[in-house]
């Protein structure tokens, strides 16, 4: 039997933007939650935060720290490379933000609609002001997030909105998607990907339905059709339906994204029927596929639906 993979030690620090009429406190976890490795979950409080020379009020803040152990095969010095890449920080900080989630369910739980407790909730890292991860003992990522550096930025943005002045509503599908990202790094990546795949499903409906009355498809048949497709409904629509309506099938036509759209949406199912969360990283990858397949959708029949730019996540380790 191979060797278990050597275990190094984990810690990461964030602040989230509230505080609540809590003590400070710690908790050791183990157990199904954490894999069966140790975890530790401790809430404190500071007056100031220093970054550098800058120092911040942190009196609104309370400061979370995630202590473990990291399973990593290698030397330390692939470990912190590791650690240091686009992949590792994103396991790294889906990590955190999955402790964190869980503190913050028992915790509502335990107190259910205690007005004390009513501005925890659970933060993502959009919304973190200060958050670092050590490997080892040595860190592997360190940020301050916009709103923090906004105090000391030399340029701030001037909004110009014409679409605001004229009044105007923003279609479904692209307030919806932005609005799921936002989810995603706001601490909630199931209800992100719940939305995302909500706008999806009403697209392709009304994809098909239009492209069936240009068929000469009376629309009480239309939906008759559409509602009755219980199962794999998902793909069936982008498959067959949608290959005898415009000529086109996403199955035949993008089998790698045909294939990672059937793989989240039985995710976003599981979740619905069975309760499941979706991580961070499966919350980000769902706004992208989504967003893709409208793409297509675009491509392939009429080309009237507004979109937004292809969702872009912040990479925790760059400044940008």
């Amino acid at each position: 039997m191979p060797a278990p993979p050597k275990l190094w030690p984990f810690a990461s620090t964030h602040f989230i933007p509230a505080r609540a009429r809590l003590a400070p406190c710690s908790f050791e976890i183990t157990g199904a939650a954490t894999k069966g490795r140790r975890r530790v979950v401790q809430l404190s409080y500071e007056s100031v935060l220093s970054i550098g020379e800058e120092k911040f009020a942190a009196a609104s803040w309370t400061k979370v720290e995630i202590e473990g152990d990291q399973p990593f095969n290698g030397t330390r010095d692939a470990l912190l490379t590791w650690g240091r890449s686009a992949a590792g920080c994103e396991a790294l900080v889906d990590e955190t933000l999955s402790l964190q989630n869980l503190f913050v369910d028992h915790l509502k739980v335990a107190y259910s609609f205690n007005p004390h407790l009513a501005t925890v909730r659970h933060f993502g890292p959009a919304e973190w002001p200060y958050t670092t991860v050590t490997l080892d003992g040595s860190t592997v990522l360190e940020r301050a997030n916009p709103a923090l550096l906004s105090a000391v930025a030399a340029r701030r943005i001037t909004p110009s909105l014409p679409r605001l002045c004229g009044g105007e509503r923003l279609p479904p599908a692209l307030r919806g998607l932005l609005r799921a990202c936002d989810l995603v790094e706001c601490g909630y990546p199931t209800e992100a990907a719940l939305t995302a795949f909500s706008i999806l499903d009403a697209a392709v409906q009304e994809t098909l339905t239009v492209g069936m009355q240009s068929l000469d498809v009376d629309p009480d048949s239309a939906e008759q059709l559409l509602r009755n497709t219980t199962q794999s409904r998902l793909a069936t629509y982008l498959g067959p339906i949608l290959k005898l309506i415009t000529g086109h099938s996403l199955a035949e036509d993008h089998a790698t994204l045909f294939g990672t759209a059937k793989s989240l949406n039985a995710q976003r199912n599981a979740a619905i029927h069975q309760g499941t969360d979706l991580t961070r990283s499966d919350g980000r990858r769902a706004c992208l596929i989504v967003f893709d397949v409208l793409e297509y959708l675009n491509v392939v029949s009429s080309p009237t639906r507004e979109l937004c730019p292809r969702p872009q996540f912040p990479d925790l380790n760059s400044d940008a």
